[in-house]
């Protein structure tokens, strides 16, 4: 496979890549939509690779530092990988963002951790529950059920979600409320908990 330049095994049910194939010509690879485990290392060789998809599989780990050329590259896709970080937004590694930290697996609270594992936030998960206690606080002291715009404003819900709410992108927790307009009645409670 030494002058092998396009592969496309998109939706193949692939579970590994080998680390043994010599794929220095390739220029084409497309691995997505498939149930790919482990780490990007062995990837780092594709000197020639002009495209390069791998999104939705279960990729984990770190973008090895190796992986600085595929940012000059025009299609890369590592989208849909919940362990890696930024769940595999790579614009923000070609941005030079710190990876430790970076959330993983949003859904349940993760970020990635000094040894490149994708492990839970307890920090994040606490920020989160105390920011939406202190938004139902608000909601019941002035007047939430007779709001104009109420959608959402529940705990069972993403704060990103409830209306006027914003959140950090990084950590779900509360960044702003605007509540403008929105017929809020009553006296903004002393402690918000």
């Amino acid at each position: 496979m030494k002058k092998l330049v396009y592969a496309n095994l998109e939706n193949s049910g692939i579970k590994q890549m080998s680390t043994d194939i010599d794929l220095q010509r390739l220029e084409y690879l497309n691995l997505s939509n498939n149930k790919i485990k482990g780490d990007l290392a062995h990837l780092v060789s594709l000197p020639n690779i002009k495209e390069l998809y791998l999104q939705n599989n279960q990729l984990k780990g770190c973008f090895p530092e190796g992986f600085q050329q595929f940012c000059d590259i025009d299609h890369y896709d590592f989208t849909g990988n919940p362990y890696l970080p930024w769940q595999g937004d790579f614009s923000h590694f070609c941005n030079n963002e710190d990876q430790i930290g970076a959330p993983c697996n949003i859904e349940i609270l993760h970020t990635i951790s000094s040894d490149c594992q994708c492990v839970k936030n307890k920090k994040i998960e606490a920020c989160r529950k105390s920011d939406s206690l202190a938004l139902k606080t608000i909601f019941q002291s002035l007047g939430g059920e007779h709001w104009i715009h109420k959608e959402h404003w529940f705990p069972d819900k993403p704060l990103d979600q409830w209306y006027g709410i914003k959140t950090h992108d990084s950590t779900g927790c509360l960044s702003s409320i605007n509540l403008s307009s929105n017929n809020l009645k009553g006296i903004i409670p002393n402690k918000i908990t």
